[in-house]
């Protein structure tokens, strides 16, 4: 069975309200990942994984308008959220995908699941790719499941956020990171969607490769590399972390 995407999403943004439904080009955020999701040859499916709130219908209707199977669950506990989204599907093996990465590269979650084929681990993962391109995350379901029975329903951190407490554990779960080949090795570099800054950034590639939606990771660098007035746009915006 191939790994199913399970796309994390809601509408309440603190620095940026609305962010996976702002648009963009002919699309909206949300369109992006989606579209680019479904390019990945790797994949066997994609679901939309929300809470519950009232908030959120406008997620599950416009997911519903392309297709995509939508899981409703808990809006802060996000771990729980997965496994049940990953139950529901039926998913052995899922990929971790957030809504705001509208520039997802295809073929980093082709790689991503290439290194879990390999290495059989209970996460795989990328890393080096500009913030917003390699944000995939290839998870065993019983690890997540396990993870769950771990923590506290009360543990608010690790309820959240779905991988810190596996990447804390390595001596309990098995983990295969790489690094991302030298071309792409380029952390410095940010298209993901937290503020009105990074968005700008996002459409001013997506309408230099409009009609496409195709284009890889290296043409984004490549993009950014060429035109660093580009790029300089959301350089001081901070990475939230917690």
């Amino acid at each position: 069975m191939r790994p199913i995407a399970i796309i994390q999403a809601r509408m309440d943004s603190i620095r940026l309200p609305g962010k996976v439904l702002k648009p963009l080009c002919d699309d909206v955020v949300l369109g992006y990942v989606i579209t680019r999701c479904l390019q990945s040859k790797k994949l066997g499916g994609v679901i939309l994984a929300t809470s519950e709130c009232p908030v959120e219908d406008c997620l599950a209707e416009f997911a519903a308008s392309r297709s995509i199977p939508v899981f409703r669950g808990s809006k802060n506990d996000v771990l729980s959220r997965y496994v049940k989204a990953a139950e529901w599907s039926g998913a052995e093996v899922v990929v971790r995908i957030t809504a705001d990465c509208p520039l997802v590269a295809p073929e980093v979650i082709d790689k991503a699941v290439e290194l879990y084929e390999i290495r059989s681990p209970d996460y795989a993962y990328i890393e080096g790719y500009p913030t917003g391109l390699g944000a995939v995350e290839v998870l065993r379901v019983s690890a997540i499941k396990q993870v769950c029975k771990e923590v506290a329903s009360g543990a608010n951190y690790y309820r959240e956020h779905v991988v810190p407490y596996l990447l804390e554990n390595p001596d309990r779960f098995k983990l295969a990171i790489e690094q991302a080949e030298p071309q792409c090795c380029r952390p410095e570099l940010r298209v993901c969607v937290d503020e009105p800054l990074d968005l700008e950034v996002v459409c001013r590639i997506c309408e230099y490769f409009y009609p496409r939606k195709d284009f890889s990771a290296y043409e984004v660098i490549e993009f950014l590399d060429k035109n660093p007035e580009v790029a300089v746009i959301n350089k001081y915006v901070k990475q939230r972390t917690s």
